[in-house]
C-alpha cells in the first residue's frame, strides 16, 4: 500500500512528505515492493530510483544499516532486458526531442530512455548510473547531454554515434520560458514575477546550457561520429531528419513504414492534447522576439568563451 501511494503522490513534494512518515523502515522489503509497483506500472527501475530519493530526502533513514540498505538500493543498475538498438540523441531543451526521440524509439520498437534524473532541477546534468541503466534498457536515449569528457568517455566506451539536435536559441529560450512555469520544487514560486523577471531568470537559468552544448560538440574529437539536426529540419522535412539519423546509426529504414508513422504525427493534424504530450506546442519559429536588444546581447556575451566555435548554427543573426 505504501508503495502504491508513493507512485501516485511521487511527483507533489507534499503529498510524499505525507506518505513518507517517520515510521518507514529502509529495509530490502520495503524497496522491492516499490519496485514491484514501478514495475506494474510499466516504469523502469530508473524512475523508482528517483522516488526513492525524494523519499530519502524528506524522511532520512535513520539507523546505519538503514542507510547502508538505501544507499545499496541506490546504486542498483540492474533494470529490464534490453534492446540491441541504441540511438543517443543530445539535445538542446525545448527544441523538438521529446517529438524526435518518440519517433525514432516507435520505428525502431524499443523504449525511450533518459540517463537524467527528474529530481535535477534543470534536468541536464550528467548521471553515470543514470546514463549505463539508460544504455543497459537501450532504445532512443533522450539526453540534453554537452560532450564533457565524463560524456564522451561514455560514447567512446559504448560504440554511441551522437545525434546533436540544435534550435535557435532565442526561441529555445522563449519555450523554456513557457514551460519553466511547471517547475516545482520547494519554496519555489514564480507566479508573482513580471514578465522581465521571468524572461531573466530564464536566461541565467539555461542559456550557458545551450551554449555549452553547441560548444562542447563542435569541439567533440574527430573520432566522435556527430550528426547535427536542427528543429527547423524536424519542422519542415522530418522523414530526411529520421531517414539520416537511421542511417548514420546504422539501422535499415523501411522507406513505407517511415511514410505511414511521419504522417501519424504530422504536426498539422495533431491535436493540442496530442501536442502537448509530444511537448511540441508550437512548431513554429521566431518566438524569441519577445527578448530585448539588451537581453540578447547578455546571451550572446557567453560566445566570447569560445572564439573558435560558429553559433550561428544557434543564433543565425550573427552570421
Amino acid at each position: 500500500m505504501l508503495a502504491r501511494r508513493l507512485i501516485m503522490d511521487g511527483a507533489s513534494l507534499e503529498g510524499l512528505r505525507e506518505v513518507s512518515a517517520p515510521a518507514v523502515a529502509y529495509n530490502t522489503r520495503h524497496y522491492l515492493a516499490l519496485m514491484s509497483a514501478m514495475r506494474d506500472r510499466r516504469m523502469s527501475i530508473s524512475s523508482g530510483i528517483q522516488y526513492y530519493e525524494r523519499l530519502i530526502a524528506l524522511a532520512p533513514p535513520q539507523t546505519r544499516h538503514a542507510r547502508r540498505a538505501a544507499l545499496q538500493h541506490l546504486l542498483n543498475t540492474d533494470d529490464r532486458v534490453g534492446s540491441e538498438t541504441r540511438i543517443l540523441v543530445a539535445a538542446m531543451p525545448k527544441s523538438a526531442s521529446t517529438y524526435l526521440c518518440s519517433l525514432l524509439a516507435k520505428l525502431t520498437g524499443t523504449p525511450m530512455t533518459t540517463p537524467h534524473n527528474r529530481n535535477d532541477p534543470l534536468g541536464v546534468d550528467f548521471d553515470q548510473l543514470g546514463f549505463i541503466r539508460a544504455y543497459a534498457r537501450g532504445g532512443v536515449l533522450h539526453s540534453h547531454l554537452g560532450a564533457s569528457d565524463r560524456t564522451l568517455s561514455m560514447v567512446n566506451l559504448l560504440g554511441l554515434k551522437p545525434v546533436v539536435l540544435t534550435r535557435n536559441i532565442f526561441d529555445a529560450l522563449a519555450s523554456y520560458l513557457e514551460h519553466a512555469d511547471h517547475r516545482v520544487r520547494r519554496g519555489l514560486d514564480t507566479q508573482r514575477l513580471s514578465n522581465e523577471q521571468r524572461r531573466r531568470i530564464s536566461i541565467l537559468m539555461i542559456a550557458r546550457h545551450y551554449v555549452e552544448i553547441v560548444a562542447s560538440w563542435s569541439m567533440a574529437p574527430a573520432n566522435v561520429d556527430v550528426l547535427w539536426v536542427d528543429y527547423d529540419a524536424v519542422s519542415r522535412d522530418l522523414t530526411s531528419v529520421v531517414r539520416r539519423v537511421l542511417e548514420h546509426v546504422g539501422i535499415a529504414v523501411d522507406e513505407r513504414r517511415l511514410s505511414d508513422e511521419v504522417a501519424a504525427v504530422d504536426i498539422a493534424g495533431l491535436t493540442p492534447a496530442e501536442r502537448l504530450q509530444l511537448r511540441f506546442r508550437q512548431g513554429v519559429s521566431g518566438r524569441g522576439d519577445i527578448f530585448t536588444e539588451d537581453e540578447r546581447s547578455w546571451v550572446r556575451t557567453l560566445y566570447a568563451e569560445y572564439p573558435d566555435v560558429d553559433f550561428a548554427r544557434i543564433d543565425p543573426d550573427i552570421a
